[in-house]
């Protein structure tokens, strides 16, 4: 039994491998989700194991969760059918734009989901969080802006997928204990991009992810099923590619 869990965090699906640290090639990810598979891996709903681990629970061996950040139109066209055809489910993370608005704001002129496809991962067992409104590092916004971010991006996504919503993922992973005093009073979860696995020990607003950046080699994809993964983890620098970083994360 698990006392910890792996969160594996993806954010751009793209066809092959690119200089942007927050693309990662879909071949790569299929070859890391079907590993994972065949040495007996099996996803956790994030917020029922991040649950679990919080109520001293262990969870089952080999149990892990995979979480998408932004709201990439690649997270349903090339992510969802290799998920799908392994049995797994994630969590999406998305910055929500103004509710008017029928497709999520775009980054770096990218294709972003529109409300329909998220009602659809939704519905196919995908949990939805937030990723706040406009995707601005919370830190030292006033508390009127960061209300707005944390409330309305919640109300946007639960009005418009009819998702309860329970974490949220700080965008580029930033976070201090003014955030932390605001997610409360809307949030259970609050996740970061700590290069840890998740346990129940911490703070519930400072929750540990491990992004995908540090795995984008095939020679590092089997860390992820070893006890080496903590250790490599732990590394001051873990290999985590060259090449300018995404404008989200």
């Amino acid at each position: 039994m698990n006392h910890a869990l792996p969160v594996l965090t993806f954010h751009d699906i793209v066809r092959e491998r690119t200089r942007c640290r927050g693309d990662y090639a879909e071949p790569l990810m299929r070859h890391c989700l079907r590993t994972l598979h065949r040495r007996g891996f099996t996803t956790v709903d994030l917020c029922a194991g991040v649950a679990a681990l919080m109520a001293g629970e262990r969870l089952p061996v080999n149990a892990f969760a995979i979480a998408f950040d932004d709201g990439y139109a690649s997270t349903l066209e090339m992510g969802f059918p290799v998920l799908e055809s392994l049995g797994f489910k994630a969590t999406l993370f998305v910055t929500t734009g103004e509710p008017q608005q029928e497709t999520l704001p775009t980054s770096n002129g990218r294709r972003m989901l529109g409300w329909s496809d998220l009602r659809t991962l939704h519905a196919a067992g995908w949990g939805i969080g937030s990723h706040g409104v406009t995707h601005r590092d919370l830190r030292g916004l006033g508390s009127d802006e960061l209300e707005h971010e944390l409330a309305a991006s919640r109300r946007t996504i639960e009005q418009r997928v009819g998702a309860t919503v329970q974490s949220i993922a700080y965008p580029y992973g930033h976070h201090d204990e003014a955030v932390h005093a605001a997610a409360r009073r809307h949030y259970r979860y609050g996740f970061a991009t700590t290069r840890a696995l998740t346990d129940g020990a911490g703070d519930p607003l400072a929750l540990a992810r491990i992004d995908m950046a540090y795995f984008n080699r095939r020679a590092l994809v089997p860390l992820l099923a070893t006890p080496l993964l903590g250790p490599y983890l732990r590394l001051p620098r873990p290999w985590a590619g060259r090449g300018a970083h995404s404008a989200a994360a």
